[in-house]
């Protein structure tokens, strides 16, 4: 009897145990085929987007409705155009008594404004006036006013007590990479004599770039970003940001450090950078340009870069046609694009954004490269050991914005014109056994020689109208 209890028990438990998996695999084949029906409706919907996306591709018109805005480009629109004067006749001299000069004033001109040859270098009317009172600074008598001046009138050393060899000692070591607080304690000035010399340097050198880098022909352009660190004294009482982008421009075949602008990684900082090379580059000039991944850049080259032209919609033939903004037909430009994963790159790949693909590629064979963004990386290099402060692991920080954009002034004149680069070293030819350095200047016929930061300190630029003179060659 018992036992008969135990099959009966047995036959009970074995049958409710398959009848529970019976139940479990048909929820688990329900929820299988529920979840095959969602993705199926969703191939379904993604089908018939691409679907959608194909017919809008195929209807909508290449380009932009509007141009996008450059704050500098309409600061610009608003000032008046005021046409160059035209160069005074050369100065005839009168017939020399007594020995002849032999000091050419070749680049210097007359500062007064009232004179007729005013800001006009190399015209015959200064001569020589010796050094009165036995100072350094040689004197100039200009012969068309009566008027005499120094020779550092306009520039930095004008009227100033230092010594000119302890300035251009600071400012040289301070545009080889030391910081100010060490610049200070090596040469024995205070922090505040080095800034002050630092401004005015800049300010000096600014007006240079625009008096020298204009009408530039360039082949090709590299565009990339750094990351700066400012000091945390900043970000607690003057700005909320402890952090800046520094955006460069340079020219791979010249070595020319062409323009760079300090601010906040947004698209304005990039059109100000562009911005500034369409102000240096000759008119015409559309070179070749090469930069990461960053959607601003597109957007900056296409500001600066574009036309309007007349498109008919391709679905109405009939249609009138609209206006869009495009870039040039001869514009080139590519994208170099790193995928990361944290802090390790883990492939490269290229985009090409406007042009033809093939005419980069030739361009950049005949230079013996390929289609990457190594040199303006290389050139990065460089920058941080010129600039404390670009370091990624230093203390030289800076507190302003305006005080690292200094520094980068000097750096950028200091390397344009009195750096050589081995690349840019002509070859021995049969009368001298050695290769000629070369700065990027000389590369890109700026100049015909190099510059000591001293004569580049003690060269007066002219008012920027008269540009036909002999300039600082």
């Amino acid at each position: 009897m018992a036992l008969s209890w135990l099959n009966h028990l047995c036959d009970t438990l074995i049958c409710h145990g398959l009848f529970l998996l019976t139940l479990w695999l048909l929820r688990d084949i329900w929820k299988v085929w529920r979840y095959l029906q969602a993705w199926e409706q969703r191939y379904q919907r993604f089908l018939a987007q691409q679907q959608r996306a194909q017919v809008r591709a195929q209807s909508a018109l290449p380009g932009l409705a509007q141009a996008p805005a450059c704050a500098e480009c309409q600061a610009e629109a608003g000032q008046p155009q005021s046409l160059a004067p035209s160069p005074p006749p050369r100065w005839v001299k009168r017939a020399p008594q007594g020995r002849p000069r032999e000091i050419q004033p070749t680049w210097q001109a007359c500062p007064f404004e009232a004179c007729r040859y005013y800001g006009w270098p190399g015209l015959g009317n200064l001569t020589a006036n010796g050094h009165p009172n036995s100072a350094r600074p040689r004197q100039w008598h200009c012969q068309a006013c009566n008027q005499f001046f120094t020779e550092t009138r306009g520039t930095v050393f004008y009227r100033r007590r230092e010594a000119p060899q302890l300035v251009r000692q600071v400012l040289t070591t301070l545009a080889e990479g030391l910081n100010i607080e060490g610049i200070a304690r090596l040469c024995q000035v205070e922090v505040e004599t080095v800034e002050t010399w630092l401004k005015l340097a800049t300010s000096h050198f600014e007006q240079l770039s625009v008096y020298l880098c204009h009408h530039l022909q360039i082949e090709q352009i590299q565009l990339d970003d750094l990351y700066v660190r400012l000091r945390a004294a900043q970000a607690q009482t003057r700005s909320s940001r402890r952090c800046a982008w520094l955006y460069n421009a340079f020219d791979p075949v010249s070595k020319f450090w062409l323009a760079f602008s300090l601010g906040d990684r947004s698209l304005a900082t990039v059109q100000r950078l562009v911005h500034r090379l369409t102000s240096q580059l000759n008119l015409g000039c559309i070179p070749y340009f090469l930069t990461d991944g960053e959607a601003s850049f597109e957007t900056a080259i296409l500001t600066h870069f574009g036309q309007w032209q007349e498109i008919t919609p391709p679905d109405q033939p009939q249609a009138q046609p609209r206006r869009r903004w495009l870039p040039q037909p001869n514009l080139h430009y590519a994208q170099v694009i790193k995928h990361r994963r944290g802090r390790r790159l883990l492939y490269v790949t290229s985009r090409l954004v406007f042009g033809r693909l093939e005419i980069l590629l030739d361009t950049l064979a005949t230079h013996g490269w390929s289609l990457n963004t190594a040199l303006i990386e290389r050139f990065n290099l460089t920058l941080r050991q010129h600039v404390p402060a670009l370091g990624r692991r230093t203390l030289a920080l800076v507190q302003t914005e305006l005080t690292l954009s200094r520094q980068l002034t000097l750096v950028q004149t200091y390397t344009n014109f009195c750096l050589t680069h081995a690349a840019l070293s002509l070859p021995p030819n049969g009368s001298s056994r050695r290769s000629s350095p070369r700065t990027p200047a000389m590369a890109l016929q700026l100049t015909d020689r190099v510059w000591s930061l001293e004569e580049l300190l003690l060269w007066r630029v002219p008012p920027v109208g008269s540009r036909s003179g002999t300039g600082g060659g």
